[in-house]
């Protein structure tokens, strides 16, 4: 058997990552194909990864048995800079002082099977994947400075220390679900039902100077923390109902109701700047709320309150009856968080009122196409829009590409995401008197690919 294979997978669009400490990272949870289309839920998540989109998808009228294997390794890089004058040019310029480079691997798996009873088509499916990834890594590198005596050889850009902020946790669930189908005249509905439960999780935090002299030159007189937060079982219901016309329109409507985790501990969850508009985690010190008067700021510890938003999501789809080999979708999700998630600062009584703010309802907009060529392959391009939880952050656009290739009983599908980010934010371990600009300027680059593996029979 002699056949080509290529891959062209490339995902551009706009995200915060740092603030996954907070909102939780749930891409982690989307097929290649699903990726490919623009992250389509309601018509590009099929067998196992429907359980936790739309379950009424789990129905596969060609094949009794499925098998996915999948694994996505994410890669973050994160620059920091400030405004400076060139001394060379006079002029201002960007000066970078942070370069941070993160890797995270998930895999997951699932499978489905499709069995008549009483004449009637019912399938049945199960899945092991992460849910959502709270993991977000921060170092600095700080430089000071020595005096060198004449004729002495020495440098005067020492390394003073590094300062980390460092949060580690995945939590993972188990999903079940049942779907079936009803024949009419026009066209098939299929409904679903799926349940997922989060297991038992940890949730490692820590907020590190690490100093290599007795004199701390640019570091910040903040205080360490170090600790963790385990997070009980909790559990999600999702239903979906999709209708398959005789005229290739295809439609379809999905609930994904809200995760609310319940955490025992304290851990650095934030608070909302209103003045910014953006997620900030440190606060001054004072005799209450500092150890040691040697510090000048302290994080902001406090209880979690970790949730995935409810989504609703409505699908349009259309596949030609003289062009089986083309398809193009729409979608649109609303996200709704329905706990309040965290204190508030306002600027005008310079006060943190606690459990007082709850992320307002955000919006996505998604367009995907799918060519299926004579190869047995798909080629998938896609395009959306999507609205951030948070106020200081600029709506979200992605555009994808994805390819997938079947080889007799084997399905391969390949994803490689990209985006690109831009916002600014507050420096995370201040320092009095600092002669820096109040806001670093952040650019965050994100890419991660997805491979599955799909046997069926």
């Amino acid at each position: 058997m002699h056949f080509k294979i290529f891959l062209l997978l490339i995902t551009l669009s706009n995200s915060q990552t740092f603030f996954n400490k907070t909102i939780g990272n749930d891409n982690i949870i989307y097929s290649p194909r699903t990726i490919g289309l623009g992250n389509n839920i309601g018509h590009g998540a099929l067998d196992a990864y429907a359980l936790f989109g739309n379950p009424s998808n789990l129905i596969n009228e060609n094949e009794d048995f499925t098998f996915i294997l999948n694994s996505n390794v994410e890669n973050l890089n994160e620059r920091r800079s400030f405004i400076l004058k060139d001394s060379f040019g006079d002029f201002l310029t960007e000066a970078d002082y942070i370069v941070n480079k993160n890797r995270r691997l998930n895999t997951s798996s699932g499978f489905t099977y499709n069995k008549v009873v009483n004449k009637h088509l019912f399938a049945f499916g199960f899945s092991f994947s992460p849910v959502i990834d709270f993991s977000s890594n921060y170092l600095e590198e700080v430089r000071g400075k020595v005096d060198c005596e004449d004729l002495t050889p020495c440098t005067r850009d020492v390394l003073s220390g590094y300062q980390q902020f460092n949060t580690d946790g995945t939590i993972n669930g188990l999903s079940v679900g049942i779907a079936t189908i009803f024949k009419t005249m026009l066209g098939n509905i299929k409904i679903g039902l799926s349940h997922t439960s989060t297991l038992n999780s940890t949730i490692d935090y820590e907020i590190l100077i690490d100093t290599l002299h007795n004199e701390w030159t640019n570091l910040s007189q903040i205080q360490s923390e170090k600790g963790s937060v385990s997070v009980e079982p909790s559990n999600s219901l999702n239903y979906g109902m999709t209708y398959d016309s005789n005229i290739g329109v295809v439609f379809s409507l999905f609930y994904r109701s809200p995760i609310k985790f319940r955490s025992d501990g304290l851990y650095p969850f934030g608070y909302l700047n209103e003045a910014s508009g953006l997620i900030e985690y440190n606060i001054p010190c004072d005799n209450q709320n500092c150890t040691n008067n040697v510090y000048q700021y302290k994080f902001d510890l406090n209880v979690p309150q970790f949730q995935t938003p409810q989504k609703i999501g409505i699908s349009l789809g259309y596949r030609p009856v003289s062009n089986q080999r083309t398809a193009i979708f729409f979608e649109l999700i609303e996200n709704k968080y329905d706990n309040i998630m965290m204190g508030i600062f306002r600027e005008s009584s310079q006060n943190l009122d606690t459990d007082n703010y709850r992320f307002s309802t955000s919006n996505e907009l998604k367009f995907g196409l799918e060519y299926g060529t004579y190869s047995n392959s798909s080629i998938r391009t896609g395009f959306s829009l999507v609205e951030s939880p948070v106020p200081g952050v600029k709506s979200q656009s992605k555009i994808s590409f994805g390819y997938g290739k079947r080889i007799e009983k084997i399905t391969i599908d390949f994803g490689l995401s990209y985006f690109q980010n831009y916002y600014n934010y507050p420096d995370i371990f201040p320092i009095l008197d600092d002669p820096r600009p109040d806001f670093d300027s952040v650019k965050e680059s994100n890419y991660s690919l997805s491979t599955a593996i799909r046997y069926s029979f």
